[in-house]
């Protein structure tokens, strides 16, 4: 499969949750993210394509809002190679506000730890 990924993915050192905004349900927890998507490591198998309303929620205080909510759809579902009952979900965002995408860059920041391939 062709790379076309523009920026790098940055691997996250923190636990964020990823929630299904409308369900309130978890999806699952963020592994990598970018500016225009993210990695997640679910328990549920995620339909391709389809939009979702997702939802981070940022549980370090020195974020002024507790979440930021967000349209991504699943543009792949692989299983994951260390654990056989989870997944790995890449998502791409397809919608966001101009302030979320600013929390994004600032998670970006704060917890990356490396570039991932």
């Amino acid at each position: 499969m062709q790379e076309r990924r523009n920026t790098s993915r940055k691997k996250i050192k923190y636990y964020v949750p990823v929630i299904d905004a409308e369900s309130y349900e978890q999806i699952g927890v963020l592994l990598e993210i970018t500016s225009q998507g993210m990695m997640v490591d679910s328990q549920k198998l995620v339909p391709i394509d389809r939009p979702i309303r997702l939802r981070l929620d940022l549980t370090d205080q020195s974020f002024e809002v507790p979440f930021i909510s967000f349209v991504a759809q699943a543009k792949w579902v692989r299983p994951d190679k260390i654990e056989p009952n989870y997944f790995d979900v890449g998502f791409e965002i397809v919608e966001i506000s101009d302030e979320d995408r600013l929390i994004v860059e600032e998670i970006m920041e704060k917890y990356a730890s490396q570039s991932a391939s």
